[in-house]
Order: C-alpha cells, then structure tokens, then sequence
C-alpha cells in the first residue's frame, strides 16, 4: 500500500556481522532511508475470531488479543468485548 507521505529515518549501518559500523572517533555511522509504501496484515479474521471468542486462549490473528483496530474497531464494540470477559 503506498503511503500519503513518505517517512524517513536514520539508523546505523551494519558490517558483515550484524554490528554497527564506527567512525575513527567511535560513533555510529547511519544512513538516511525512505520508505514510501506500507504493509499491512491481513488475513482470515473473521473465522479465527470466532474460535478466539469460544476459547479461553486470547490471541487473536494479530496477536494482540482484542487491542488491535482490525479486531475491535469501535468503542461499542470494545465495550462489550470488556464486558464478555470478566
């Protein structure tokens, strides 16, 4: 999914092995990136949803329990959520 507005970061760069690269004086060098696209995931909610609620497990597809805006996307809807549980 392309984004309305491209992000950009900084982080370090890495050697062969996974570790910072270093400057003569000890700091990190980074490198500026730029993303312009997002992903986002999705997937079969809505039957593990039901297997989710049937349970005593928690999860969820997103891991997240039900805190996440794909499982619990209005205030009603988390209200009673709430309410189940307890």
């Amino acid at each position: 999914m392309t984004t309305l507005e491209s992000l950009t970061y900084s982080q370090p760069k890495l050697d062969a092995g996974g570790l910072p690269l270093k400057d003569d004086k000890g700091n990190a060098i980074t490198e500026t990136l730029t993303t312009h696209t997002q992903s986002l995931a999705m997937g079969p909610v809505a039957s593990q949803e039901a297997i989710k609620m049937l349970g005593t497990n928690g999860g969820g597809f997103f891991n997240a329990n039900s805190a996440h805006p794909f499982e619990n996307p209005t205030p009603l809807s988390n209200f009673l959520q709430i309410s189940r549980c307890c």
